[in-house]
């Protein structure tokens, strides 16, 4: 289990600005939201005290990419709150749970708090991994689309973290029994810009998959989706100690970058050169300070003096000190993975290791659905969302 700092997770709170939307709300970022801190209950949860009162047989349907039907209740979501809350009052959050974790936001003019969930942990808990486009439908037969790299960038992007929020409650009050229902319905989401805010919608569609470009020389000769991404994968267990930094611990399972190459016109190529580009626009190897990483690198490994991995850059260097800028990882046969499942056996940071996953877990939104594992290199190499692979020869 990951230990936590139980007042930044209560928190869970980023400012807003209310832009005068006709019956609902909508924010833009704000610093230093707060001129005091909101009350004691309300910083622990943003709902209601009494969840006797919520009106647990509201719902909305979602279908998956097969069509199936799964609908989705108040009261459902309500049970996945109390696992998280359960979790958090111990004060420690499991990394290999799916969770439905509150988030609270406040408009500092009103000074309403809006709390709700993720609508992407939503579809984990429903063991939708790998989703693509979404589509929204509202009562009034209007329809939104958006992708689920869109709602990832304003989940989970470091800059500029944001969170598109399913709302359960506005100023502790249930949605349903707030003067905002006539609006926003049973089940509205709020996102960074006032054109991601969607009201009274009662299903979801999953429309198509994530997929992953392989561009060749400037031309699309692939589009990989999940499927193909998931079959026959190749798995292996790769570690690496550091006690300045996050360490490696795990396995994955995923399908060899090797392999993938094979399937285009770079496999005949004396030589090519590699990039990953991510959702929230992150690429590796790091586009400014790097060249790609080439045919070699690609298939064999990274290049090494027979003991360790020759650095590529500074941060490919572990165990830090005061005085010393450490020393590079130690050599592995493992070749670049792009995995859609790990286990963690233990993973240190600073030296100091979490405990075991107790079972392996789709990476889906938070970290994948597909993420690169460069065996060889420091963790800050690799990159999550990944939607683009690009090659050049």
């Amino acid at each position: 289990m990951r230990k936590i700092d139980t007042k930044d997770v209560l928190i869970g709170i980023l400012a807003i600005v209310a832009v005068g939307l006709a019956g609902g709300l909508g924010y833009v970022i704000v610093a230093n939201p707060f001129a005091e801190e909101p009350p004691t209950t309300l910083y622990h949860q943003g709902l209601p005290e009494d969840w006797s009162t919520a009106p647990n047989a509201s719902s909305f349907s979602l279908f998956d990419i097969d069509g199936v039907e799964h609908v989705i209740t108040l009261g459902e979501i309500l049970e996945g709150v109390q696992v998280y809350l359960d979790d958090l009052e111990i004060d420690s959050l499991s990394e290999w749970k799916n969770y439905l974790e509150l988030t609270t936001i406040q408009d500092p003019i009103s000074g309403q708090y809006i709390t709700g969930v993720n609508i992407l942990d939503i579809l984990e808990d429903k063991s939708i991994f790998f989703a693509g486009k979404l589509e929204f439908d509202t009562e009034d037969s209007e329809t939104k689309e958006i992708h689920t790299a869109d709602i990832i960038t304003k989940s989970y992007a470091k800059k500029g973290k944001t969170y598109f929020i399913l709302v359960l409650a506005i100023n502790q009050e249930w949605l349903q029994d707030s003067p905002y229902y006539s609006s926003m319905g049973n089940f509205s989401i709020m996102g960074m810009y006032p054109n991601d805010n969607f009201y009274n919608f009662n299903q979801v569609t999953v429309m198509s998959n994530w997929t992953i470009d392989v561009i060749v020389n400037g031309t699309t000769e692939l589009t990989l989706d999940a499927w193909d991404l998931m079959q026959d994968p190749d798995t292996a267990v790769y570690r690496y100690d550091s006690t300045s930094d996050w360490g490696a611990n795990r396995q994955y399972w995923g399908k060899n970058v090797s392999d993938i190459i094979a399937m285009t016109s770079a496999n005949v190529a004396p030589d090519y050169g590699v990039t990953f580009r991510a959702a929230d626009g992150f690429i590796t190897p790091f586009w400014k300070a790097e060249p790609p990483y080439n045919k070699s690198e690609v298939e064999n490994g990274m290049y090494n003096n027979g003991t360790h991995v020759i650095p590529r850059s500074d941060v490919d260097y572990v165990n830090a000190t005061d005085t010393s800028p450490g020393v590079p990882i130690p050599v592995t046969a493992l070749i670049m993975n792009l995995a859609w499942k790990i286990q963690e056996f233990g993973e240190t940071y600073d030296g100091i290791p979490d405990d075991p996953w107790p079972v392996p877990k789709i990476l889906s939104y938070s970290s994948g659905p597909f993420n690169v594992q460069i065996p060889g290199r420091n963790r800050a190499n690799y990159a999550k969302w990944v939607t683009e692979i690009i090659i050049e020869y």
